[in-house]
């Protein structure tokens, strides 16, 4: 029941050039991003900011960028997906609004991580005041197959009560 509703295929798809106008006029105008915009190449290239996400992953199965609201998390999040993974291995999840929802959604992607038996990606861009997501990631750290890339306000992630004994996890801090 989580599929398509929570947990949601990044797909890639060809934007047509009225879209592209509305989007590259929304876009500017600060609306939160969207993976239309990063198929439409609006944003900023940010490649030493993508290469040290790819090395954290090498290094890692749990990655949190974080910052000040503004920075363009959401962004190098989303361009990342798209630039180093194949459309079929990313997924993102909404955040959950419980616990028990949270142990759900972990419990489907784990069982098609593990039919598929290939290396996926989920997503996970953390809503102000949402601390369910550390269970989220903390059933899925650990299951083979699955890399998890968080997106997270500072004073969210202060907030968060987990630590590396949970599950390990490196950081990438936007200024």
């Amino acid at each position: 029941r989580e599929w398509f509703t929570t947990i949601v295929p990044i797909e890639d798809r060809v934007i047509d050039p009225e879209q592209q106008t509305s989007l590259k006029e929304r876009f500017y105008e600060g609306v939160s991003a969207r993976y239309e915009h990063i198929l439409a190449d609006l944003d900023v290239p940010r490649p030493r900011i993508l290469q040290l996400i790819h090395e954290a992953f090498t290094n890692g199965k749990v990655v949190i960028v974080h910052g000040v609201s503004g920075q363009g998390k959401t962004t190098l999040a989303l361009r990342y997906l798209h630039d180093y993974l194949p459309e079929q291995w990313r997924f993102f999840v909404h955040s959950p609004e419980s616990i028990s929802q949270a142990l759900s959604i972990a419990n489907a992607i784990s069982h098609h991580a593990q039919s598929m038996n290939v290396p996926l990606v989920v997503y996970l861009d953390v809503k102000p005041s949402d601390t369910d997501w550390t269970e989220t990631v903390r059933e899925l750290a650990f299951v083979p197959n699955i890399r998890i890339l968080v997106t997270i306000r500072d004073d969210d992630l202060r907030r968060a009560s987990f630590s590396a004994i949970d599950f390990p996890y490196s950081t990438i801090e936007l200024q």
